[in-house]
């Protein structure tokens, strides 16, 4: 069975968002990542899980700035290896968030908010390599019904 380049790049998205939200769920619905620093622990307050998420979220847009503007003119050229880089950073922050339960408090938040920059660098990664990828293969100025298309078979 030979899949387009577009089907097996939403065939991946589908497969990782899967997989991050079982690796992040447990038996209550809960997030894990989160547990002992505001989820689960009756001792944490909402000021603390609000300064994590902030820490999370300024992470991961410093993270995506630093990646675009040290790596912004090698995106093109080298779209299929960031495109698999991407892959490796998804994978590798699923992984953080799988190991965060084991670690204290202190250690844990700086591994989420290394889980949060790999996600971010992932989506630069990704974004990027499908935009030129998509430029690659939009012939006679059709680029705008390409991802028209794309976007319509991702629904």
């Amino acid at each position: 069975m030979d899949l387009r380049i577009e089907e097996k790049d939403d065939a991946g998205n589908v497969t990782a968002t899967y997989v991050g939200s079982v690796s992040t769920d447990d038996d209550e619905g809960r997030g894990q990542g989160d547990t002992g620093v505001g989820v689960g622990d009756a001792s944490a307050s909402p000021t603390t899980a609000l300064l994590l998420s902030i820490l999370q979220e300024s992470t991961g847009r410093i993270g995506t700035i630093v990646f675009a503007d040290r790596l912004g003119t090698a995106l093109e050229p080298e779209c299929k290896m960031y495109r698999l880089a991407a892959d490796v950073f998804n994978d590798a922050a699923m992984l953080l968030d799988c190991l965060s339960p084991a670690l204290p408090r202190g250690p844990r938040v700086l591994l989420l908010s290394s889980s949060s920059v790999l996600r971010a660098l992932c989506g630069v990664a990704a974004g990027s390599s499908k935009a030129s990828l998509s430029a690659h293969f939009a012939k006679w100025g059709n680029l705008g019904e390409l991802n028209a298309v794309s976007k319509q078979g991702a629904n």
